[in-house]
């Protein structure tokens, strides 16, 4: 039972750490966002592949932690 509790005291401490991060990257992301036609237009093609992949990838990363834990 105390594993249970310690499970879900982590899982609350990465909701409420990192989620408050990564929601304020995204609204800085929203104001600064431009259209997606300046973005291709300024980055080449690898570049915008790169920067939605990392994305994917961090994404990825917290689904396995959650996962791992329950």
């Amino acid at each position: 039972m105390s594993v249970l509790y310690f499970k879900i005291l982590i899982f609350l401490i990465l909701l409420f750490i990192q989620r408050p991060t990564l929601l304020m990257k995204n609204l800085v992301l929203l104001q600064n966002a431009t259209p997606i036609s300046h973005i291709f237009r300024n980055k080449s093609i690898q570049g915008v592949h790169h920067e939605v992949t990392s994305r994917h990838a961090l994404l990825l990363a917290e689904m396995m932690i959650i996962q791992s834990l329950f």
